[in-house]
């Protein structure tokens, strides 16, 4: 993980999704709000590191000979018919978790997703988000997709992006990357998961010193070399609980941990647990949760690389955050368990959310790492919220900073039909040699093969405007920045000063707005502002030396 210096005036800042305050489901989770449909409906969700979509418990989920308080129990229950926004698309499977049982099937559909119990306290409100509601028992609540990847089923127009990339696109967040930790009831007074879009909380973990490339399979990129596991107690004897190391997945949406048969008879042995096949869990009785209370192991997780040598990472588990319980039933009484589960095969090998408890999770899917750090607990806990800028972000202005800060914001404000075209003009857009190079091979390869000379260019509310005058080749905080070079003339403006001059003399004088973005930048905001009202009205080509052009990522 790794970031770059860049003026905080013009990077947006990551998001920090606060925590429901609600501990519930087959544990003591820590579960996120999120506001869905219009008029929004409020429900709370488990969060999934492998995940892409959001999940919800349908309104199906609780019939009415169900207990009354099943919504309760299952964090809230959308029900489609309610919302104006509702998009439906058809009746799918879940495709998650298939290594573990049968996928789950659901209804599909788009829909407007907010985060948060409300838009003054939460985050984003996004439009056209993939919304899969669930009506059966194989997941107690819904969940909250992390991942990068779209989702795609045949009645999409083409895969769907997933609610990080599309805050990605819209420049709401820095970079592709979140930082998430589950949450421990059992530390201090409670402590609250922690998820972070775009940055990480400086005050939650203490840094580890090894980085994890993610894998190349994107439905389990999240993979560690599980080296070892070792227990401690209180009377200093040690036990060795892992015969063989194994590469594992981290995946919060499971709640136990999955290893290898002989590593669970280990742990039957040291601990004295017992199987219970009618269940598929090791129950822990009030006798034997006396004894290991007692006896208070320890679990270390060494994690690395690769499964044999290399930097590695220890994440230290009191026996607290083993500790767990769940309810059979809707309406039983709660049952302990202990939380490690027999893996099939390799493929099911995972640390799930009681891992998490006392781990903190950083993925940057630009760079294709991510890293896994000791979770600490120290009040009072105010949270120091640090971006992760593009993997490319740096960012040039020329003498007057507020320049870029302009064209930043109005980037955000501009309407949909607002457009600036630049004439053909041989030479202007060419490309130098380093940026030819580098944008031959990126995403933005076929804006490069339209940017030929003699080739008018047009600049639309969706593709970028005109932000500064310099730069060089480089992505900053989901827009794409690359430099033309054209020959100097006395008919281009000199600087982004003259530039402001130059474009006021094509729109009518302006009252004064009440925007204060308006009133700092008036050019600028008249351009916007005209563009609105009169879709006709176009500033003159523009030929400026060393043009900064702003594009936005996603749409291309």
């Amino acid at each position: 993980m790794m970031t770059n210096s860049i003026p905080s005036s013009l990077q947006p800042s990551p998001i920090s999704w606060q925590p429901s305050q609600y501990w519930e489901s087959d544990g003591r989770w820590s579960s996120f709000a999120l506001q869905i449909g219009s008029p929004a409906q409020i429900v709370r969700v488990l969060i999934s590191t492998a995940g892409v979509a959001t999940w919800v418990i349908s309104n199906l989920g609780c019939p009415p000979d169900f207990p009354p308080y099943c919504s309760q129990y299952r964090g809230g229950l959308f029900n489609s018919d309610h919302s104006l926004t509702w998009n439906q698309k058809g009746f799918f499977s879940l495709a998650l978790e298939t290594n573990l049982h049968p996928a789950d099937n659901a209804t599909y559909g788009l829909e407007t997703v907010a985060l948060g119990f409300t838009n003054a306290t939460g985050g984003p409100v996004l439009e056209n988000q993939v919304v899969a509601a669930l009506s059966g028992s194989q997941y107690v609540m819904g969940t909250f997709g992390l991942g990068q990847q779209p989702t795609s089923v045949s009645h999409f127009a083409g895969p769907h992006p997933s609610f990080l990339t599309t805050l990605y696109n819209k420049a709401m967040i820095p970079s592709l990357s979140w930082s998430y930790t589950a949450g421990a009831k059992y530390r201090l007074t409670g402590v609250f998961g922690s998820l972070t879009l775009g940055g990480y909380d400086a005050t939650r973990f203490n840094p580890s010193n090894i980085s994890f490339d993610l894998a190349t399979d994107i439905s389990r990129d999240l993979l560690v070399g599980l080296q070892s596991i070792t227990s401690t107690e209180s009377n200093n004897s040690t036990h060795l609980l892992l015969p063989s190391a194994h590469f594992t997945l981290i995946d919060s949406t499971v709640p136990e941990i999955y290893l290898p048969l002989e590593a669970c008879q280990l742990f039957e042995r040291v601990f004295g647990l017992v199987w219970n096949a009618t269940y598929g869990m090791y129950l822990v009785d009030d006798p034997l949760h006396d004894i290991l209370v007692t006896r208070s192991p320890s679990f270390i997780f060494k994690l690395g690389n690769s499964i044999t040598d290399g930097p590695t990472v220890e994440v230290t588990l009191p026996y607290d955050s083993f500790d767990l319980s769940f309810q059979p039933e809707i309406d039983s009484t709660p049952v302990r368990y202990f939380p490690i589960q027999r893996a099939a095969n390799e493929s099911q090998l995972a640390l799930g959310r009681t891992f998490l408890q006392e781990a903190y999770l950083t993925t940057d899917y630009e760079r294709g790492n991510f890293s896994v750090s000791q979770c600490k607990f120290e009040e009072p806990i105010k949270p120091d919220i640090i971006p992760i800028l593009s993997e490319n972000a740096k960012f040039t202005t020329d003498s007057n900073p507020e320049i870029g800060t302009n064209s930043w914001n109005l980037l955000r404000e501009l309407p949909d039909n607002f457009r600036a075209e630049l004439p053909a003009d041989p030479g202007l857009y060419e490309l130098s040699h380093e940026a030819r190079s580098t944008v031959s091979e990126g995403p933005i390869s076929r804006i490069h093969a339209g940017m030929q000379p003699q080739t008018p260019l047009s600049l639309s509310r969706r593709q970028g405007v005109v932000m500064s005058i310099g730069g060089h080749l480089s992505t900053y905080s989901g827009l794409r920045t690359f430099r033309t070079e054209a020959a100097a003339s006395e008919e281009q403006p000199a600087s982004a000063q003259s530039l402001e001059s130059y474009l006021s003399k094509s729109l009518p004088a302006t009252p004064v707005s009440e925007n204060p973005r308006e009133s700092a930048f008036p050019t600028w905001a008249r351009i916007a502002r005209h563009q609105h009202e009169e879709p006709g009205l176009r500033p003159p080509p523009l030929r400026l030396p060393e043009r900064l052009f702003q594009l936005r990522r996603g749409f291309f």
